[in-house]
């Protein structure tokens, strides 16, 4: 016997919230068999309806799983790039640091060689600017970390390189 959807469809709700099939037959005239296999069918339907949910979630933490991924390599990428910035600005720093203590060691013994001076006022003069260059090189080396500061003494001794160099010529 063919039935109206519609009492079909209220029906199987009535068995879904797990009205007894007796009770549901006796109501409504509908065959016992018959109301099983409804409920049977609801049950499939139930079951392909858990099923495309649970699909649903494998999918979404699948995403999940990958957007993490690319989030994981993506800041690996930034660390390692900003750890590459930070030693080349360290070693860029200490190269500085290390040209200005050279040449800072080079004046000073320029300035020896004049406080051996016969001449007194030669000699007072050296001694004078041996006083400076040591207070300098203590600055440097409390500074040695200070790339702003580094980075201004560097200049001014780059200048006054260049400026030896064109006397020479």
């Amino acid at each position: 016997m063919a039935y109206l959807e519609e009492v079909k469809k209220q029906v199987k709700e009535q068995l879904a919230r797990g009205e007894k099939v007796k009770v549901i037959s006796e109501q409504t005239g509908i065959s016992i068999a018959t109301l099983y296999k409804w409920k049977r069918e609801e049950g499939g339907q139930e079951k392909q309806q858990q099923e495309k949910e649970v699909e649903k979630k494998l999918i979404i933490q699948e995403t999940v799983q990958k957007e993490e991924e690319k989030l994981a390599v993506s800041f690996r990428e930034r660390v390692k790039v900003n750890s590459i910035n930070v030693e080349t600005k360290g070693k860029e720093t200490k190269g500085k640091f290390y040209e200005i203590m050279e040449f800072l060691k080079e004046g000073r013994k320029n300035i020896y060689v004049r406080m051996q001076s016969q001449n007194s006022r030669i000699q007072g003069i050296a001694i004078s600017q041996w006083d400076k260059l040591e207070s300098l090189i203590e600055s440097v080396n409390v500074n040695r970390n200070n790339t702003e500061y580094l980075n201004i003494l560097y200049d001014k001794i780059s200048k006054l390189k260049q400026l030896r160099k064109e006397m020479d010529r």
